[in-house]
């Protein structure tokens, strides 16, 4: 009897989470942009997070994202639940190395084919959480060759 690999089953996404106001992005709300890679089999997901704001001065916050992954499944309906933390550099220095601290926290109700969702979450700038609630997250196709160009152009830069 073959052995099947139980751990095939990584894959990336890129999500764009803005709160919107009938179907269209609510202008100077903050924008969060979730690059994450998700291990099916492991119910694991990990990344990246940007969340900015169009504002003066413009809000930046930066973090390394770790989580799991679920389905929810009601008589009706299957969703994917995200579950998240991240955190991101202070200016707290010990031994030279800056500190991390959490500064982002998200849930997201997905549909079952990880394409469209909606988000709750909140983030830490400049020592306030600020909460963004009922958020619209769409995937955003990205082309892993484009990605790669860019990053040996800035490389060779």
């Amino acid at each position: 009897m073959s052995q099947v690999n139980s751990e095939i089953g990584l894959f990336p996404v890129h999500y764009l989470v803005q709160p919107k106001v009938d179907g269209k992005p609510l202008l100077g709300a903050p924008v969060l942009n979730l690059n994450l890679l998700v291990n099916a089999p492991a119910g694991t997901i990990c990344g990246v997070a940007h969340v900015f704001q169009a504002i003066s001065p413009p809000l930046n916050v930066f973090s390394n994202v770790h989580g799991t992954w679920s389905y929810m499944a009601t008589m009706s309906s299957t969703h994917i639940l995200l579950v998240a933390e991240g955190q991101g550099p202070t200016e707290i220095i010990i031994h030279g190395q800056p500190q991390l601290v959490e500064n982002l926290r998200l849930r997201a109700s997905l549909e079952k084919d990880w394409q469209s969702g909606v988000c709750n979450y909140e983030f830490l700038y400049e020592g306030q959480w600020h909460k963004v609630e009922g958020a619209s997250v769409s995937i955003e196709e990205f082309d892993q060759n484009t990605v790669l160009d860019k990053l040996q152009t800035a490389i060779e830069a």
